[in-house]
């Protein structure tokens, strides 16, 4: 298995594997996906397996203690200095 950065024509499948693991109601949506993408692709990796993408993690940076639940929603608490 290979952990690589993730590469923009991956938003595909990350969105697919992240409909696959939470219910819709939780499942960030295929515009919250490539917003964060753009926001903070940097901390976007996958899981390659056989050439397939089988996982992935992503989340923003931020300085503070507690994480809010906005922060799930809300690319402008992506704060990467």
């Amino acid at each position: 298995m290979e952990i690589r950065l993730a590469h923009k024509d991956d938003l595909k499948e990350i969105i697919k594997i992240e409909s696959i693991c939470f219910p819709p109601s939780e499942a960030a949506s295929k515009e919250v996906m490539k917003e964060r993408f753009k926001a903070f692709g940097e901390n976007f990796l996958v899981a390659v397996e056989d050439e397939k993408i089988v996982g992935f993690i992503n989340g923003c940076t931020t300085a503070k203690a507690c994480l809010p639940d906005k922060l799930y929603n809300d690319v402008t608490l992506h704060n990467p200095k």
